[in-house]
């Protein structure tokens, strides 16, 4: 007997294409009934975070604009215009993975959850103190307070599990090591490098060579 099909959707909480992108999942995972396993992309965390400045705001003032007329779903520009936080979005991908492992049924909700904090309501959720903040709020929504001490305490990147799928990011891991979180669904900095590999076996062919330089994720 086979093993009942399921829908893998990488994502990132602080990805403008993702959140353009909600409604769908939700439309696709109601209408075939599929279980959605999220896996936590990491687009920008580690060596790649940058504080906010007038030209990243710019670039992902750009890329918002767009998503808003592709996607209709709102966007708090305004957010943008502040210069006092750093573009990391580590700690929503950990935010999201400690829920899931912690009730997995509130992963996806809390991915929406995050989504809107920061595109809705301009919120950065970017120290572990606002995603306390952010994700108690949520489980206190859903009739979940037992979980809001667990996820503070899991959620900080120096203790537990987590801790172990961050270090993964900073390469002290095997690449067995690295594969093996990144299927559980923690981000890792590997998997931009895997993109071009998935779209060429999806193709049915070789994976093309890898280009110069180095494409700088968008927002």
């Amino acid at each position: 007997m086979s093993e009942q099909p399921s829908f893998v959707y990488v994502a990132d909480p602080m990805c403008s294409w993702c959140w353009g992108f909600a409604p769908v999942i939700e439309a696709v995972a109601e209408r075939y009934e599929l279980p959605v396993q999220l896996v936590m992309g990491g687009l920008r965390g580690g060596s790649e975070a940058r504080m906010m400045t007038d030209r990243l705001a710019d670039e992902l003032g750009h890329h918002w604009e767009q998503v808003d007329r592709a996607s209709g779903q709102p966007f708090d520009l305004h957010v943008l215009d502040r210069r006092d936080w750093r573009y990391d979005t580590e700690v929503t991908c950990r935010a999201v993975v400690v829920v899931r492992e912690l009730a997995p049924e509130l992963a996806r909700p809390a991915l929406h959850h995050l989504q809107r904090a920061f595109y809705v309501e301009g919120t950065p959720v970017v120290d572990d103190e606002t995603a306390v903040d952010v994700v108690s709020a949520f489980l206190t929504e859903h009739g979940r307070e037992d979980l809001v001490r667990p996820f503070a305490t899991q959620g900080c990147p120096s203790r537990g599990r987590t801790a172990r799928c961050w270090s993964a990011r900073r390469g002290h891991r095997s690449g067995r090591a690295r594969r093996a979180e990144w299927a559980r669904g923690c981000p890792t900095r590997g998997f931009s490098a895997k993109l071009p590999e998935v779209a060429a076996a999806r193709r049915g062919r070789r994976t093309p060579p890898p280009r110069p330089g180095r494409a700088r994720p968008a927002g």
